[in-house]
């Protein structure tokens, strides 16, 4: 399958570069989960170009055994580990004009659409269950912003500026964000006061098979390192908008949510955890989460995510 940005979506011609930037961040953001969190299943990325015909693709499978130890070689030592994808020694001319991301297609034997069955079983406990396991946030990260791959050598490296939905729907609608392409935050206050400056949970894009287990995460656009705090169980739970909970119904299925997470973390291979480093953010994101709710900080992260449900949360919640 192969995708490609709609310049007339993201403010391309308001921010030259734009598309660019929009591929530069899904393709890392599949390096990222590829490298990181092996059991999270997600399309295969098999290359990806840029508008100016610069290519990263996959390399030949003999190719990729030797890149393997030698990957593993170089973790041995503490060096950063170059992802799978590198750039090709033929250049484009693409005569397309534009970039794009090459990657697998999921049939329809993998799984269907969580949105499609959703309301159909959506008070089925065990179901849910089986939904609500997963390690997506367990890696920590030094700062807020998205991954790209190095055009060089392939590397994966957290340098462009956290790319949500929001900020190229803004830069579209040709509305300076003054948040530069290249910039990344390393405290929280720098990142909360751009986010109000200017101013996903996507159930559609999870694919499931009969008894509700992930089998793919498509669509990974606008993914991003954001700060542990903005982590909340997703508002699509009892099928409402983020500014039309009900809290009694929300706050029961969020409960079960989070028994489950803690559940899951604590069920977690200690030696695996020490390995990738996690141990600290999973004893403490479900505590963090939790917390939020308490003091009411999932209503501020969430109005700061949303910027059509902004006004209704203030208003009810904050």
């Amino acid at each position: 399958m192969i995708r490609f940005p709609l310049p007339y979506r993201i403010g391309e011609d308001f921010g030259p570069g734009n598309a660019d930037e929009k591929i530069r961040c899904e393709a890392g953001t599949y390096a990222s989960l590829q490298g990181n969190c092996f059991d999270i299943p997600i399309p295969r990325l098999y290359g990806f170009a840029l508008s100016d015909g610069e290519t990263l693709e996959n390399l030949p499978p003999l190719i990729q055994w030797i890149q393997r130890f030698k990957r593993r070689f170089i973790s041995w030592l503490g060096h950063p580990i170059p992802s799978k994808n590198i750039r090709s020694q033929r250049r484009s001319d693409n005569i397309i004009g534009t970039g794009y991301l090459l990657m697998e297609y999921i049939e329809p034997s993998r799984g269907t659409m969580l949105s499609n069955t959703w309301m159909d079983s959506q008070h089925d406990m065990q179901l849910r269950t089986n939904l609500f396991r997963g390690s997506l946030s367990r890696v920590p990260l030094p700062r807020i912003g998205s991954f790209i791959i190095d055009d060089h050598k392939g590397f994966l490296v957290l340098a462009y500026r956290l790319l949500c939905v929001e900020i190229q729907l803004l830069e579209n609608g040709r509305m300076l964000t003054d948040i530069h392409r290249d910039y990344t935050y390393s405290t929280v206050d720098s990142y909360l006061t751009d986010i109000l400056t200017f101013h996903v949970h996507r159930f559609r894009n999870i694919f499931v098979d009969k008894d509700r287990n992930i089998t793919c995460l498509v669509d990974l656009e606008w993914a991003c390192s954001r700060l542990i705090e903005m982590f909340n169980p997703p508002h699509w739970l009892t099928h409402k908008g983020v500014d039309e909970l009900v809290l009694s119904d929300y706050d029961a299925v969020r409960t079960e949510f989070m028994g489950i997470m803690t559940a899951e973390e604590k069920r977690q291979d200690p030696t695996a955890m020490e390995r990738d480093n996690s141990k600290e953010l999973r004893q403490i994101l479900p505590a963090v989460m939790k917390n939020s709710w308490a003091t009411g900080t999932f209503w501020y992260a969430s109005a700061l995510s949303s910027p059509s449900g902004l006004f209704g949360i203030f208003k009810e919640h904050i």
